[in-house]
């Protein structure tokens, strides 16, 4: 009796200290129709030397590796290009060759850097600490 008693008195408080709940409305982000999804093979940069190449599928965007025995010495993202900006920074130096626009920026307190650019509607993203700047664009213009 008295845990049956002490159960509905802890209800009763419980219904008691209980906020009103109320919902306002949704938002629904709309999608643009125009914008598509589209399906990424992934292209492969030639880059001399023996390197194991991983490459892993994340969220329909791709990420390939190229790794020596201790590290990952490049890494490129390759992915549906949607319209969204290039993340840049006051050190981002804008390279134009022929068509395409790379962005690169160096590391802050290591070598290296990471390039981006879109082109045929694939944003790619390449990133080393091992290549500098010149040696990752003529990479870059190997991806097929």
């Amino acid at each position: 009796m008295k845990k049956k008693m002490l159960l509905v008195l802890s209800i009763i408080w419980l219904l008691a200290t209980m906020s009103p709940v109320s919902a306002g409305p949704l938002n629904v982000e709309e999608i643009n129709p125009k914008i598509k999804s589209k399906e990424v093979s992934p292209l492969y940069a030639t880059i001399p030397g023996n390197f194991e190449v991983v490459t892993k599928k994340i969220n329909g965007s791709f990420v390939i590796f190229y790794l020596s025995e201790n590290d990952s010495v490049l890494s490129i993202s390759e992915s549906y290009y949607q319209g969204q900006e290039i993340n840049q920074s006051d050190k981002t130096e804008i390279i134009i060759k022929g068509d395409v626009k790379y962005f690169y920026s160096p590391f802050i307190n290591r070598s290296g850097g990471s390039i981006a650019w879109i082109k045929d509607d694939i944003l790619f993203e390449m990133n080393s600490v091992y290549f500098d700047k010149n040696t990752m664009l003529n990479y870059a213009t190997t991806l097929k």
